[in-house]
């Protein structure tokens, strides 16, 4: 298929926040934005020395009765194989738009935010996320660090103004939260969140 000159992608951990979205594009920017949600399962595994801990990832099927918080951001290709080489760290990673034909998972590295998957179409255009070539059943649940906690809860809080107890109530559901955020913990990333984003809000 030929590269589409517009998709969606759909961010559910640390890219829900528009700083780390606009850092990981480089110079590349969002055309648009809007919420979404996912059926798929969202969990914590693995270890990042970026993040001091575990990191996200999306299971690579739905699931009843689930429902994922997301943001989709309107790219072109070239904004999403930036984020594939961002993400990865790998500097000459490649969608092969020639061979692929967009509608099966695409393996680019067999770690990491190495599968690309589609999850089918928004107004037209063709949905796409990065999570691990493992599903959710093959990975072992681990924690992660406050900096990645701190990037989900301002993505949440900017695309879907929850507050502390919607915070709280959330992120303490997702397998991988070896031990419960309190109300305190959630109440200060809420805030660092709030001065962020210039939100003079009171919660």
């Amino acid at each position: 298929m030929d590269a589409p000159n517009q998709l969606w992608f759909i961010a559910y951990g640390h890219l829900l926040d528009s700083a780390q979205l606009l850092d990981a594009l480089g110079d590349q920017q969002p055309q648009d934005e809007r919420a979404v949600f996912l059926s798929h399962p969202l969990y914590f595994s693995g270890r990042n020395r970026r993040w001091g801990g575990a990191v996200s990832a999306l299971d690579h099927h739905s699931a009843a009765g689930v429902q994922t918080l997301a943001r989709a951001w309107l790219l072109d290709a070239a904004a999403l194989e930036q984020l594939v080489r961002t993400e990865n760290a790998e500097p000459d990673l490649a969608i092969d738009w020639a061979t692929w034909d967009g509608s099966a998972p695409l393996t680019l590295r067999d770690r990491g935010y190495g599968l690309l998957l589609p999850l089918g179409d928004l107004d037209g255009r063709p949905q796409y996320t990065l999570t691990n070539p493992l599903p959710m059943v093959q990975r072992r649940p681990a924690a992660p660090g406050p900096a990645y906690l701190q990037a989900m809860v301002t993505g949440l809080r900017e695309c879907y103004g929850l507050n502390v107890i919607g915070l709280r109530n959330y992120l303490n559901a997702l397998p991988g939260m070896e031990s419960e955020l309190s109300h305190g913990q959630v109440k200060k990333m809420l805030d660092t969140a709030l001065a962020e984003l210039g939100d003079a809000e009171q919660n």
